[in-house]
């Protein structure tokens, strides 16, 4: 289990012990997509399985749908970036299982980013309450 802990219970405190966890991961760029840049980390990779399945459970449950070239995707969007947790290089099976996602994606957050997670009111950032308004 990860030494990063949060002492709130509350979503503030967890998405704080997210983005460390994220921001101590190595991001490979996905050099078979350069027109489309993002970076990404493989669960294999990780110290501890329960931090990877950590972080995409707090992606699941506070991040919000968006559509990109007809699929739709959970993102959040936290310190900066855009995340989204994916499948490996197969089709995800049916029924699918959390044990299937072994990606996690980012890519620098845009304006458009920032004001989709507010509209949906899933604002982390430090400078952000957890409705998206500022303090």
């Amino acid at each position: 289990m990860s030494k990063v802990k949060s002492d709130k219970g509350d979503a503030v405190g967890e998405a704080q012990v997210i983005h460390a966890l994220l921001s101590a991961r190595d991001w490979k760029f996905a050099k078979s997509m350069p027109t489309m840049p993002h970076w990404y980390t493989l669960r294999w990779q990780w110290p501890a399985d329960v931090d990877f399945l950590r972080v995409v459970r707090f992606i699941k449950t506070h991040g919000f749908d968006e559509t990109f070239q007809g699929r739709k995707y959970r993102v959040l969007v936290l310190g900066g970036f855009k995340y989204w947790a994916m499948c490996g290089l197969h089709v995800p099976p049916k029924p699918f299982k959390r044990e299937d996602l072994v990606i996690i994606n980012r890519k620098p957050a845009t304006a458009e980013d920032y004001a989709a997670a507010r509209a949906a009111r899933t604002m982390f950032d430090q400078e952000q309450g957890t409705d998206g308004r500022s303090k």
